[in-house]
Formats: C-alpha cells, sequence, structure tokens
C-alpha cells in the first residue's frame, strides 16, 4: 500500500517534537519523569496535553491537505468532524496511534496515545515555523529529538 510505503521512509527522517516539557529530560532525571508522565495519565492531564495536540493538527488541516491512516483504514482530507473523532479515539486508553501524512506525503504526525508528545516527521521550513507557532499559542514546544544521520 503506497501510504505505508511513505510512513516507512518517514520513520527514519528527521524527527520532532510538540512537548509540554522545553528541554529534554536528562536520564539521571527520567525517574522523575516517568512518575510525572504517569501522574498526568492518572489525573487527566495527558487528556488535556492531547485536545492541545487536536488542536494543533485541526489548525495545520487549514493550511495543508492530509492522508491519515487510522486502524488500517486511509483517508485522504477527511471531514473536520471525523478527524476529531479519530484524534479522540487515538487518545482514548486503547493504546492506538494515528499517522497523519502532510505535504504530499513529505511529512508525517504521530500522535500515540501512550505517549504526551506529538512526533512530527521531517517537517520542512514552512511547516515547522508554522508548527512552532501553533504549539506556542497551546502553551507547548517544539524541539529536534533524532536527525537523519
Amino acid at each position: 500500500m503506497k501510504i505505508d510505503k511513505m510512513i516507512e521512509k518517514l520513520i527514519k527522517k528527521t524527527v520532532y517534537v510538540v512537548d509540554p516539557l522545553p528541554e529534554k529530560v536528562s536520564k539521571k532525571s527520567r525517574g522523575q519523569f516517568l512518575e510525572i508522565e504517569n501522574f498526568w495519565h492518572e489525573s487527566g492531564e495527558a487528556k488535556k496535553i492531547c485536545r492541545k495536540f487536536e488542536r494543533i493538527i485541526l489548525k495545520l488541516y487549514c493550511y495543508y491537505d492530509i492522508e491519515i491512516k487510522f486502524k488500517g483504514t486511509c483517508t485522504k482530507n477527511p471531514s473536520p468532524k471525523n478527524l476529531q473523532t479519530w484524534i479522540r479515539k487515538c487518545v482514548s486508553g486503547k493504546k492506538d496511534f494515528i499517522n497523519i501524512l502532510l505535504n504530499d506525503g513529505e511529512a508525517m504526525i504521530i500522535l500515540n496515545e501512550d505517549d504526551v508528545i506529538l512526533s512530527v516527521y521531517n517537517p520542512d521550513e514552512t511547516l515547522l515555523f508554522l508548527l512552532e507557532k501553533l504549539a506556542a499559542a497551546e502553551g507547548l514546544f517544539v524541539r529536534k529529538i533524532w536527525d537523519v544521520q
């Protein structure tokens, strides 16, 4: 399937995250971070963070055509309501994820229910600039976590 090949290619590219934390947590602080992350999931804060991701994705949809892969189904330019429904199902506690391809398949966002980050693969400068503005408006941060070698 074409979208699967695009996803496979993109997961090997440069990765940025949209994160509630401004910097990477040091290895010696991983224990505290895992406690905080668990607390966010238990207290409902993780769902609030995911709602911020939802708003960012819907706003990006104003600027880009998107192709979604969720639960084995691929959809190009779904209705905003369907997109919102899928994002909410993804983070409903069932260990799901959603792939969102943008920029004619040159970039991808992955929202994973287990994480309190939004992963963004291979964004160009225009997408990255817009993403940084949208994240800042939600009180979130964008940073590079992995670069193509």
